[in-house]
């Protein structure tokens, strides 16, 4: 997938309401998600996420301050064609991303409006199918499938364009528990096995514990920028941006209450269990 990174720079953002009064929705936001990671965003709603993923893959620009992309700036309409293939965005309901009545067809469609060769986009599509593990759903009508399996169609019809970065805003929102779990094995596996950039949105607790950055959004600025765990415990101690701990590190911290002597940084059951087991 290459290398390259994502850089919000001194970045704020204003919208208008509709009684004509401008608010600020972010506020002089800097941060860097280099090329690789995998990172989690959190805060309570209105605390301007999905603003922020939207300048990511540029659909909105900064009000003020600059958001780059691999050193493209997103304000450069030259670029935002090339941005946005870099930068895919998975939004929280599949439905609004299909174009097709045939999965194949759905995921092909990126990489043809790339005016590749019908070899190219062949590949690519079959590719695609495979890693989003959508392959055996090739000839379906994508409106009869489950909400995970849109879901990985959406990836999939993503990675055909090749992208260096993942945006998933709320994306597991309308899936049940087995959807979400599916959903995130595959988002997983994607960010290991490609190197690719996953950038996280959500409110469960449980989804972003997978990430190893977590950035905490309050009012519309960075509250935390940290590892995960450790931005989740804080979290816990102040109770003020509404994350909340997941079960095992919940579980964790009783134990310690209670005089356990255990390490920080168990996060997992796997961990756990293997710190009990000493």
């Amino acid at each position: 997938m290459g290398s390259g990174f994502i850089e919000a720079v001194d970045v704020s953002r204003e919208a208008k309401l509709p009684d004509e009064t401008q608010v600020r929705i972010l506020n002089s936001i800097s941060l860097r998600i280099d090329q690789g990671e995998y990172v989690g965003v959190a805060g309570k709603n209105g605390s301007g996420k999905t603003t922020l993923a939207r300048l990511m893959n540029g659909l909105i620009v900064p009000s003020s301050g600059t958001v780059l992309i691999d050193g493209m700036d997103t304000a450069n309409r030259r670029d935002l064609l090339e941005i946005r293939r870099r930068t895919g965005m998975i939004f929280q309901n599949p439905d609004h991303q299909i174009v097709s009545s045939v999965v194949e067809e759905d995921i092909a469609f990126g990489p043809e409006n790339l005016n590749l060769s019908p070899e190219e986009v062949a590949e690519r599509t079959e590719w695609a199918m495979s890693i989003a593990g959508v392959t055996e759903l090739r000839g379906k009508d994508p409106s009869r499938l489950s909400g995970g399996q849109k879901q990985r169609v959406a990836i999939a019809a993503i990675l055909a364009m090749k992208p260096s970065h993942l945006i998933l805003d709320e994306p597991t929102s309308m899936l049940d528990p087995w959807g979400r779990q599916e959903f995130m094995e595959a988002v997983s596996r994607l960010n290991r096995e490609l190197g690719l950039t996953v950038v996280l949105i959500s409110h469960h607790a449980e989804e972003l514990l997978q990430t190893d950055r977590l950035i905490v959004l309050d009012q519309g600025e960075v509250a935390a920028d940290g590892k995960t765990w450790e931005v989740l415990a804080e979290s816990a101690r102040q109770d003020k941006w509404g994350i909340g701990l997941p079960d095992i590190p919940f579980l964790v911290q009783g134990l310690k209450r209670r005089g356990a002597d255990i390490p920080e940084g168990i996060i997992s059951v796997e961990g756990l269990v293997e710190w009990l087991c000493r």
